[in-house]
């Protein structure tokens, strides 16, 4: 478990911070620097894929290792 959660951390601050990018900032912001809100869609897209791609992962070994025992 504690290797799932040494593995979704730097995960998770890229999520935060691109979700910040992306939420945070003024339209007037987005207008004069339109790579800051595609860097925050694209960033929070695949945060989130990977987030939940490990936690599917994690359920699957529980899975599995609660059937062989």
């Amino acid at each position: 478990m504690s290797m799932l959660l040494k593995n979704l951390i730097p995960i998770f601050v890229i999520f935060l911070l691109s979700a910040g990018a992306w939420l945070i900032p003024s339209e007037q912001l987005h207008s004069e620097i339109p790579a800051l809100e595609v860097f925050g869609k694209i960033g929070t897209t695949i945060s989130v894929v990977m987030i939940m791609s490990f936690l599917l992962l994690y359920v699957i070994y529980r899975l599995i290792r609660k059937r062989s025992c």
